[in-house]
């Protein structure tokens, strides 16, 4: 119970402040000790509750919980490749190019899958380090391939949405 606690205290006063900040503090003392002190500044504060000095520090916990939450259903993304597992690779496939040539390809497929509760929309593929077994260097050279996830040719192979248990694959081909 104490370890759930003391996150919890720990993210009330960090997202609590940055938000709201120092404010509902201040403004939950003020109120109180102006309406107290009954300052003829002030009367108008008569007819008011003391219960909306509570308001800026009940603003406070409900955006700290607010935040502590939404961290808890958060998803990411798991990212596998297996030459046995389902779905990664494909061969003998037959790639046609645009000037008439095809060629016989295997498709190696990097496997997407979301872990979490929630979907995670628009995501995006790019190839951004491509290096020969045994050698250091990047061959892109701080260059990026953007890739569609699979099939190409659905409507949103270019922002796609990953669902917790289905996962989805960007191809690679590869000659040969």
């Amino acid at each position: 119970m104490v370890k759930k606690l003391l996150p919890f205290a720990k993210d009330l006063v960090g997202d609590g402040y940055v938000l709201v900040g120092i404010f509902a503090p201040l403004l939950s003392i003020a109120f109180t000790i102006a309406k107290a002190f009954d300052m003829p500044e002030l009367s108008h504060l008569r007819e008011i509750s003391y219960a909306w000095a509570l308001a800026p520090l009940l603003l406070w916990v409900f955006v700290a919980y607010v935040r502590r939450r939404s961290h808890t259903l958060q998803s990411s993304l798991k990212l596998s490749f297996g030459m046995n597992e389902a779905g990664c690779v494909r061969r003998d496939v037959t790639f046609h190019a645009g000037d008439g040539r095809s060629f016989q390809v295997t498709w190696f497929k990097l496997k997407v899958s979301a872990i979490g509760a929630t979907n995670i929309v628009g995501c995006r593929a790019h190839l951004t380090l491509v290096k020969r077994v045994g050698e250091c260097k990047n061959l892109l050279d701080g260059e990026y391939i953007a890739r569609p996830f699979s099939p190409a040719t659905d409507g949103d192979a270019e922002r796609k949405e990953i669902r917790p248990a289905i996962p989805q694959h960007v191809p690679f081909p590869r000659h040969g």
